[in-house]
């Protein structure tokens, strides 16, 4: 972004940042239920869907969207290694979660688990 680079300090959309809040709140309207001034999407997740290996994935997948979503919409700033920490999570997930494109030639992770047959237009957000 155009002079993002001396504004990151300030804007930060981790906990106590400025930004946090704008974030908190993109993430609640994206997801429908998970409010970071309350929990994390991993706690969400886990607690919500204890007993539900399938739409406990599908939760961490729609969450991990939202947060490449919101990010872009506050916007957060991105650190250096951004894109490569969003690779890294998908590569652990049995879904897109809307990472910048990887470089040609990188296909992600060979272990990456089988992709999650999830209808998500039935999900409410």
């Amino acid at each position: 972004g155009h002079g993002a680079g001396a504004m990151a300090g300030a804007r930060s959309c981790a906990r106590g940042g400025d930004a946090f809040q704008n974030y908190a709140d993109c993430m609640l309207r994206c997801t429908c239920a998970i409010d970071l001034n309350a929990t994390d999407y991993l706690s969400y997740c886990s607690d919500a869907f204890r007993q539900n290996h399938s739409a406990r994935w599908a939760c961490l997948c729609l969450a991990s969207r939202c947060q490449a979503s919101c990010v872009d919409e506050v916007p957060c700033p991105k650190s250096g290694s951004y894109d490569e920490q969003c690779w890294k999570t998908e590569d652990l997930m049995p879904c897109d979660i809307g990472c910048a494109p990887r470089p040609s030639g990188s296909s992600g992770s060979s272990s990456r688990p089988p992709m999650l047959a999830w209808n998500f237009s039935r999900t409410p957000c």
